[in-house]
């Protein structure tokens, strides 16, 4: 019994003694925490301080102007740099910033500390190489953010490359240098194109061009006249075209290649579209004749047969335009024996959109055969309208955007339209004449005359909205003029019947003033007696129509305010 007790008094022990060590460990991890913990409090509240001090980067700054000198403050529109500038640059690399002041650059950082001196009289943002580019006695040089000349102020211009090579101009001549002011190319060419992907660039000598190496070594001889590029600071397009002796040929830039050999008379860029190619296919001309280049594959493409060939066609590269033989017609590029007939006398390019389109891609060309008029689709050259007409006027009617909605047609000393979308036509030409006023917004009605009547159609149902009953009608405040620009006509039209004078209400198409009037004018301004129609002569009395259809006489006080505003269009007894 003794010896149980005993056992079980020694198996308690050795559980406490356990437990004692584990709390002691468990105390000792726990004051390691806690130390911790205060580290990383300590550290926060150090880091607190920083975000909290005016020239700490975690504070965001705003550029401001104020009596023409330029400072910075905070969010709360609180200053943090005062305004005393007279220009800054923004915060960038290493958070610092170029600043002016009194004719002067030089670098400040977020607590308006000046890190550089103000003694430079140029100063770009750090480059590729982490370089300041400044300008010191007239000469342009590099230094770094701790104020310390890197390259030395020797240069009449510096240029830096996106290799971070940086071209150099000294004493007339260029060459290249890197930002340790080694020289890698010496200073006798008169232009350096940045280097190429494999590494060649596009050097003048003596007016002549060529390509050399990062080791100055010529690639292809420098004997060619430029032709179509004259950025030579900068990467050149991948083709350039060249002329020597004479005739023209083209390089790949990119790799020093002559890949159109220069025996031809011409290579037609169009420059109208900026020095890189313009189109897939352009001409080329050899002994007087035009032959079409792929500018894909850089072969020639046709026969030296054409006597021109046009630039019409970017929206449909495969049809290409051309003229042979004193005649115009279509060729199919994909299939250079594909020939469309080549027969019609002659041609108009037509864009719709004349803010951006001035220049091409043109979607339609207006064509004449035999005296007639008819229209080619550019983007499947072909006849979209037969040439039957005697005039068609594209651009006639078009929306705010250029693009048209309809097609004016002669046929036959009568008037028609054709809708663009569909080349329907709409109104057939069946008319004596047709008036529809601004070429810069689609109108709203379609005036028309036959048979000397006069009615109106409206655009967009194209239903005939005023009968062909009116000897004449007065349209002029419907589609524009001194009153009312295009965008804002007058809903009202007078309509003549037996020398007597009316108004139509066109919203409703109802005559709404009977035809009971000497004279009707309702190109009416709006500055004074807004609310009326128009003016109005009856029985020898001159007044106002209002919008209750009433007519009310002026006097001659009211008359000549009306003057006053340029406006009433009568005067000594007559309506202007």
């Amino acid at each position: 019994m003794k010896d149980k007790l005993d056992k079980k008094r020694l198996i308690f022990l050795i559980i406490l003694i356990i437990l004692i060590a584990t709390s002691c460990s468990k105390k000792n991890n726990f004051d390691k925490e806690i130390a911790k913990l205060s580290d990383k409090k300590a550290t926060a509240k150090n880091s607190d301080d920083l975000s909290n001090d005016k020239g700490s980067r975690t504070r965001r700054i705003y550029l401001k102007e104020e009596n023409n000198k330029y400072g910075f403050v905070d969010k709360h529109d609180q200053i943090v740099i005062p305004f005393m500038y007279d220009n800054v640059g923004s915060f960038g690399k290493y958070a610092l910033a170029r600043a002016q002041l009194y004719d002067k650059w030089g670098i400040i950082n977020k607590k308006n500390e000046t890190i550089i001196p103000f003694i430079y009289e140029a100063m770009d943002d750090f480059d590729k190489n982490n370089l300041l580019k400044a300008k010191l006695n007239s000469k342009w040089g590099f230094i770094d953010k701790n104020n310390q000349i890197v390259v030395p102020f020797i240069y009449d211009d510096l240029y830096v490359f996106e290799d971070g090579l940086i071209r150099a101009r000294l004493d007339r001549k260029i060459g290249v240098i890197d930002k340790n002011n080694q020289i890698v190319i010496p200073f006798m060419y008169g232009s350096i194109s940045q280097f190429s992907v494999s590494g060649v660039a596009y050097v003048s000598l003596d007016d002549k061009y060529g390509f050399i190496d990062k080791n100055n070594e010529i690639v292809l001889p420098i004997i060619y006249k430029d032709n179509n590029w004259n950025n030579r600071t900068c990467k050149p397009p991948k083709y350039i075209s060249v002329k020597l002796e004479g005739k023209y040929g083209v390089i790949d830039s990119e790799t020093a290649t002559v890949i159109i050999p220069t025996i031809y008379d011409e290579i037609n860029w169009g420059n109208e579209f900026g020095y890189e190619l313009p189109a897939r296919y352009i001409s080329i001309n050899l002994d007087g004749k035009y032959g079409i280049l792929d500018t894909k594959t850089m072969n020639i493409a046709t026969p030296f047969i054409y006597d021109e060939v046009y630039y019409c066609c970017n929206d449909n590269p495969d049809a290409i335009l051309v003229k042979l033989n004193d005649k115009y017609g279509f060729v199919d590029a994909k299939e250079m024996s594909k020939f469309t007939s080549i027969h019609y006398d002659e041609i108009s390019f037509v864009s719709w959109d004349y803010s951006s389109k001035a220049y091409g891609p043109f979607e339609f060309i207006l064509i004449k055969l035999d005296g007639k008029y008819g229209v080619i689709s550019v983007a499947t050259g072909e006849l979209v309208i037969p040439t039957i007409y005697d005039e068609i006027v594209l651009g006639g009617m078009v929306d705010t955007e250029g693009t048209p909605w309809y097609i004016p047609i002669k046929l036959d000393n009568r008037y028609g339209l054709i809708k663009s979308a569909t080349m329907d036509i709409v109104i057939p030409p069946i008319y004596d004449e047709l008036f529809y006023g601004c070429e810069t917004n689609i109108p709203e009605y379609v005036f028309l005359k036959l048979d000397d009547k006069y009615g109106a159609i409206k655009t967009k149902t194209m239903k005939l909205v005023v009968p062909l009953i009116y000897d004449n009608i007065d349209f002029s405040p419907m589609i524009g003029g001194f009153t009312y620009p295009c965008y804002a006509p007058s809903k009202y039209l007078a309509v003549q019947s037996e020398n007597k004078w009316g108004v139509i209400d066109m919203d409703t198409s109802k005559l709404v003033v009977p035809i009971i009037y000497d004279e009707i004018d309702c190109d009416i301004p709006n500055w004074n007696y807004q609310y009326n129609i128009g003016f109005a002569k009856i029985d020898n009395k001159i007044g106002v129509i209002d919008d209750n259809y009433h007519f009310s006489e002026l006097s001659e006080e009211e008359l000549s305010v009306y003057n006053d505003y340029n406006a009433p269009r009568y005067i000594d007894g007559e309506f202007y």
